[in-house]
């Protein structure tokens, strides 16, 4: 039983690490391929939108765990928010 619930530990911390590396190495990747091609401004902007969107989003999903628990009923399934509207939207 305690070797089941450490395994269960052990995997969760697995995968938030391996989440986390998967970021830094996607904002590393987003730094190499915009210095090429933005400056650093536009660099900076573009990642500050992708993390105040990520970020948004835990928080979305956050609400929603805690409403499904107070009203006992199964967690709905959170959209990705989008912060910048495409032209067909305006």
């Amino acid at each position: 039983m305690i070797e089941a619930i450490i395994g269960i530990a052990v995997a969760i911390v697995e995968l938030i690490a391996s989440a986390v590396s998967s970021l830094i190495e996607a904002i590393a990747t987003l730094f190499t391929v915009t210095g090429e091609t933005l400056s650093a401004g536009e660099a900076i902007v573009g990642l500050f939108s992708l993390i105040a969107e990520l970020f948004w989003w835990v928080v979305l999903i956050l609400i929603e765990l805690v409403v499904a628990l107070f009203s006992f009923r199964k967690p709905k399934k959170v959209k990705k928010p989008h912060f910048k509207k495409s032209k067909e939207e305006l």
